[in-house]
């Protein structure tokens, strides 16, 4: 069976489906690929399974077509094909775009999706900063489409434009995460502590962008 090997420091063997529906193995340096090759195999019924699961998750292109759904804060809205020239793409409770704009229609959409995120997501950052006595010091707005956060040592946060497509509570969820990133630069108990006391329904925010995530795309 094809997978991507990662050895590092961990001390056991963990086995990933990434978005693709691949397999990607996490292995500790010191394991042989012997050792590997059996765990992987012993697996094999999971490993099926799961990749099963993830291409049936794979995000379908959008056609822009009359009527077809788009997301924004987790909810659902129509778009509307109008013959206004001047119109390249409005939102009001629905998207309306102009038919001679249609060939530009995915760019226009991303584009007012990263002004969306933007504005929220600073404000967002703002507001749990003040809470978590941490500051950033730049908030940049990525294309990343499984990577919905990250923070740097210079205390950079970036978030991927496609968060704005899920509901308020998740974006507060990856808000506070990345923001606990800033005291606690791992995964440790320290940092869930954290992240638990300013987003205590993070749980239900994780497992709606493990079940979700695919959704949030053009």
């Amino acid at each position: 069976m094809d997978y991507q090997l990662f050895r590092s420091n961990r001390r056991t063997i963990a086995l990933v489906i990434n978005r693709q529906g691949n397999l990607v193995v996490r292995a500790p340096k010191r394991a042989s690929l012997i050792e590997i090759e059996k765990f992987v195999r012993v697996k094999q019924s999971w490993i099926q399974e799961k990749s099963a699961q993830m291409r049936q998750r794979r995000p379908v292109a959008k056609a822009f077509v009359d009527g077809e759904k788009f997301l924004f804060l987790g909810q659902e809205y129509q778009l509307r094909i109008i013959d206004d020239y001047r119109s390249k793409l409005d939102f009001d409770g629905s998207f309306a775009i102009s038919k001679y704009f249609l060939p530009k229609a995915r760019r226009l959409f991303e584009e007012w999706y990263r002004r969306q995120a933007r504005e929220l997501l600073e404000r967002r950052a703002n507001f749990y900063e003040a809470q978590m006595g941490v500051v950033h010091r730049r908030l940049s707005i990525t294309a990343a489409s499984s990577r919905w956060g990250s923070c740097s040592s210079k205390a950079t946060v970036n978030f991927s434009w496609r968060l704005i497509m899920a509901p308020m509570e998740v974006v507060d969820y990856v808000v506070v995460h990345e923001l606990s990133h800033m005291l606690h630069h791992n995964h440790s108990g320290k940092f869930w502590l954290m992240v638990g006391r300013f987003c205590p329904d993070f749980r239900s925010a994780k497992f709606w962008l493990d079940r979700h995530g695919h959704r949030l795309a053009l």
